[in-house]
C-alpha cells in the first residue's frame, strides 16, 4: 500500500502532465484550484472509488459545474477562508467559460481521481500536503526563485513540528509568516493530534506573498480540520509587520457580508411566501 507522500507525489506529476498536455495556459490557479476543490469533497453515500469513477467518466461541463458548486458551498461554509480563493474560481464565473480552461481543468480532475486523490483526502487527518506537491510541480523553477518559494521536506517539517509544538496548550498561537501552502502547519497539527491534543484549541496564523499559495493554504486549513481559530493573510511580511491585523479585519468583513446575504435571502423567501399566499386585489 502506498504512503500518503507517495500518492501525493504521483498525483502531482499526473495532474501537472494533464494540465500541460491540454495547452490550457499558464494560470496555475486553474489546475491547482481544481485539485483544491476535490480535497473539500467527502464521499458521502459513495465510496472513494465510486466517487473517483464518477469523476473520471464525467463530461467537461459537469466537472466545471461541480467545481463551481463546491466553491459556492465553501463560501457559505467558511467565508473567512473562501475570500482567499479567488485565484481558484474566477475562471468559473466567466461567461462563457474559456474552452481551454474548461478542458484543462476537467483533465486535471480526472487525473487526480485516477491517481488516488481520495485515498489521502477523505479522512481529513492532515497526513500530507497534496496541494503543496501540486503547487511545487506547477510553479516553474524561475517563478519559485523569484518569489522566494522553497518547500520544506516532509520529514524535516515533521521533526520541526515535534520540537516546536510539544506541550502546546489550548489558547496558544502557532504562526508561520511565510507559510506557502501550509506544510509546516500541517506537520504541527499532526504532532498535536499525536500528543492527544486538538488543533481546534489552538490559534493558527499563516501568511504568504503569493495569492495562489494563500488560496491553497486557506483550503488546506479547512481540509485538515484545524478548526475555527484561523487567520490567513496575503502580504509581504517584510514590509507589513502587522499583516495579521489586516487579515483578521478582512476575514471579519467577509463573515459579515455572508451574514448579510443570508439575511437578504431570508427576507426574500418571506416576501415570496406572503405574496404567494395572497389572493391579489
Amino acid at each position: 500500500m502506498r504512503s500518503p507522500q507517495e500518492v501525493a507525489q504521483a498525483l502531482a506529476l499526473r495532474t501537472v502532465n494533464a494540465w500541460s498536455s491540454s495547452f490550457a495556459g499558464h494560470d496555475i490557479g486553474v489546475p491547482l484550484g481544481a485539485v483544491a476543490a476535490l480535497t473539500l469533497l467527502q464521499a458521502g453515500e459513495q465510496s472513494p472509488d465510486q466517487l473517483a469513477d464518477h469523476l473520471i467518466a464525467a463530461p467537461d461541463e459537469e466537472i466545471a459545474d461541480l467545481l463551481s458548486r463546491i466553491w459556492s458551498f465553501f463560501t457559505i461554509l467558511r467565508p473567512e477562508l473562501a475570500m482567499r480563493c479567488g485565484p481558484f474560481g474566477k475562471w468559473l464565473n466567466e461567461e462563457p467559460r474559456g474552452r481551454p480552461e474548461l478542458s484543462g481543468a476537467a483533465a486535471v480532475v480526472r487525473a487526480a481521481a485516477q491517481a488516488g486523490l481520495f485515498e489521502v483526502t477523505i479522512q481529513r487527518e492532515a497526513e500530507v500536503d497534496v496541494l503543496g506537491h501540486v503547487h511545487q510541480e506547477l510553479a516553474s523553477q524561475r517563478s519559485k526563485q523569484g518569489k522566494g518559494q522553497f518547500y520544506t521536506p516532509t520529514e524535516v517539517a515533521e521533526m520541526m513540528a515535534r520540537m516546536s509544538v510539544s506541550g502546546v496548550r489550548p489558547g496558544q498561537s502557532i504562526c508561520d509568516p511565510t507559510a506557502g501552502t501550509g506544510g509546516l502547519l500541517r506537520a504541527a497539527a499532526h504532532a498535536i493530534r499525536q500528543e492527544g491534543g486538538n488543533p481546534h484549541d489552538v490559534w493558527w496564523y499563516a501568511c504568504d506573498i503569493d495569492p495562489v499559495a494563500v488560496a491553497a493554504l486557506a483550503v488546506n486549513f479547512h481540509a485538515w480540520d484545524l478548526g475555527p481559530r484561523v487567520v490567513v493573510g496575503c502580504a509581504n511580511v517584510l514590509t507589513e509587520g502587522n499583516w495579521e491585523v489586516r487579515a483578521r479585519a478582512e476575514q471579519l468583513e467577509a463573515i459579515e457580508a455572508n451574514d448579510r446575504r443570508f439575511q437578504m435571502a431570508r427576507l426574500f423567501v418571506a416576501a415570496q411566501s406572503l405574496l404567494g399566499g395572497s389572493d391579489g386585489p
